[in-house]
Order: C-alpha cells, then structure tokens, then sequence
C-alpha cells in the first residue's frame, strides 16, 4: 500500500504529533509512506528513515494557503501513485479530502479532540464536517467518548469508527521506587483545562488531614499568556502554604520515560473533555498508576480501582482524601502499577494500533 499522511502543524507539539511519531516507527514497516508536513522542529527527529516527506509553505493553518497544499500535495502524490489520504488531525482533513477526490482514492481523517472542543474555532468546525460529509471516507477517533461525541455532532454513525492510540512497549521494568517518600507527579501544560489549579487544591487538602511524608514534582509549563498568569496566581495563593516545599518544579522535561520512573503516582486533574491522555498510556507503559478525572476517554484507560483511581472533574475535596488512604496503601500503587503495564500490553501497544489502521486501510482501497 501506497499511503499518504498529512500534517501541516508548524508550531504545537503535543500528544498528538509524539503519536504521529510512534505511528510512523512502525507503520512504515507494513506500508509505503510519503509525509506531507510544514516545517515542525520538533518533528524532525520524529520521521524515520524510509518515510519520504513532502514540504508544505510554513502558512500551516491558512486558508489562505490551502491552494498551494493542493498543488503539491497532487503533484508530489500523482507521482508516486498515492493510494489513500490519511489526515492525521481534523485541521488536515481538507488536506487529506480534496486532493483524494481529485485523484480517485479513498482518504481518511483521525480526530484527536472533541469535534466542538472550546479551542476549534466555529469556522473549522463546519469545515470539519463538511470533510468528513463530503470527502472523507472513514472518520476515526481515538477514543469512543470521542466517537460518542462526534455522533452528538450529527456525524455519520456508519463512517466513523475507534482506533485507540497506543505506544511502543519497549522492555519494562518495575518503576515503583523504593525509597520514601511516595512520590507524586503531574507533567502537562499549566492551564485550566488540565486543571493545574486542581492539583494544588488536592495537595492542600492533602496536608490538612495527613501527617505522612509525600513530594510531589511538577513537569511543564505554560505555553501562553493565560497560563502563565494562572501559573502566578498559583504561586501566589499556596507559596506561604505548609506543603509548598515539597513542590519539585521541573519545566518541560526532554526524557518523559525518565520523569515517569521517578514517580510512585501520576495525577491527571484534567477539568474539560480530555479525548485519550497520552500521559496516561505514557504512565501506565512505566508500571506507574494514575489518579485522573472522569473526562472523556479517561475511563477507556484507567479502570478505577484496579489499575488507578478516578474521581469526578473538580471534586479535589474527594481526591485529597484518596491521595491520603494511598499514602497508608504503598503496596496499591505497584499492584495497581502492573496491572496498569499488563492492560497496556493487551489494548493500547504502538503494533495494535497499527494494525487497526492497515486493516482500514486496506478495507478501503479494495
């Protein structure tokens, strides 16, 4: 099979663009793979050898530039026969339609997010479902709280499907450190949305009714104006705060895998609609249980109570007190752990999703 992913992201870098990255690892040893993309600098060290690449003008998300996509998408692609248009994100999926329909080929477009998520603008979402009506053959979400969402939308039920990201397993090893204290942890952006406002309000909690040790480490940061002013809002409500020097403030981490070996347990205080965490498989894959909120595919991921535990979006009265019967309960957190590595292992490897999108593929280029 001859495919050809698209991906004009010029400036965000975030779950979805290190699954792209995974996605290509593996999926080039099954297929022939042309990426079209703008320039990305972190994206560069995510194509693997053997993906040939395609270069967009750096006006990504223009509509503006949309003409000059099409000419050399169509051009690049006659060429080499491109069999099926995948867009990797919803802002891709025009991309990936209309060159598709001007040379015959089936495409399809993955959905990262909800199809009304606060962030897509009005614009782009009836652009969105003009493509999936009108140009896309097969819509696929990443989660089935996504899935949900989009027949809600009014997407056609019989072209949308669930192809679950997953992650490169690698070798695993036990993370759940030996040494005191339990170690908590958070890694993500400083925002409302993932509910760093939350995490605070939970260790607060936290430290009014237990005495044992904990730290907690902090990876991230802000990445616009808004979440910095939040970020300093923070800090200057919970500074003068009893637990305060127990905070490890890290910044944005280059070695995930390493951030996730240091933790005993992630919180994942998301507040809106969270699709399919990647932090989540990312934690899970390390043998590492999470504390997360019941927002969108969250549940698809932890089972509550036996690989991890959930509460409801911003009862951190209620995820204070859990955090203190974990403290008491060390030995939960390496069963929940392993349970949480095993489960990885059987629904959300790298090779799993792969396979489901080679199936599809192939369903639609027959």
């Amino acid at each position: 099979m001859r495919i050809t992913i698209v991906h004009n992201e010029s400036v965000y870098f975030a779950g979805a663009q290190r699954m792209l990255g995974y996605y290509l690892e593996d999926a080039r040893n099954h297929c022939e793979i042309t990426l079209a993309l703008t320039d990305n600098p972190r994206m560069r060290s995510l194509i693997p050898a053997g993906v040939q690449v395609v270069r967009l003008n750096a006006q990504a998300n223009s509509l503006a530039a949309l003409p000059s996509h099409l000419v050399a998408l169509a051009t690049r692609t006659k060429n080499q026969d491109t069999q099926l248009f995948h867009g990797w994100t919803a802002r891709d999926w025009e991309l990936a339609a209309l060159p598709s329909r001007l040379l015959g080929v089936p495409a399809v477009g993955t959905l990262h997010d909800h199809p009304q998520a606060s962030f897509i603008s009005k614009a782009r979402q009836v652009l969105m479902r003009g493509s999936a009506a009108l140009g896309l053959d097969r819509v696929v979400c990443v989660s089935g709280a996504v899935q949900e969402a989009c027949f809600r939308c009014g997407y056609d039920h019989d072209r949308t499907q669930v192809i679950r990201n997953g992650l490169p397993l690698g070798c695993f090893t036990s993370s759940s450190r030996k040494t005191e204290p339990i170690r908590f942890g958070f890694i993500g952006a400083f925002s409302d949305r993932k509910g760093i406002a939350g995490l605070f309000a939970m260790m607060q909690q936290l430290s009014q009714i237990s005495q044992e040790p904990w730290e907690l480490l902090v990876a991230g940061g802000a990445q616009d104006q808004s979440g910095q002013a939040l970020w300093n809002q923070l800090v200057e409500i919970h500074r003068d705060a009893s637990w305060w020097n127990r905070l490890k403030i890290l910044g944005w981490v280059d070695d995930s895998d390493a951030f996730f070996k240091s933790i005993d347990l992630l919180i994942c205080p998301s507040k809106d609609f969270d699709p399919f965490p990647t932090v989540l498989l990312e934690a899970a894959k390390a043998g590492v249980p999470a504390l997360a909120t019941r927002v969108g595919g969250v549940q698809e991921i932890v089972m509550d109570s036996a690989t991890g535990w959930v509460i409801e979006p911003e009862d951190w009265i209620a995820g204070g007190e859990l955090l203190a019967k974990i403290l008491v309960s060390p030995d939960l957190l390496r069963n929940y752990g392993f349970q949480a590595r095993c489960r990885m292992e059987q629904k959300f490897s790298v090779q799993k999703m792969v396979a489901d999108y080679m199936s599809l593929y192939s369903e639609l280029i027959e």
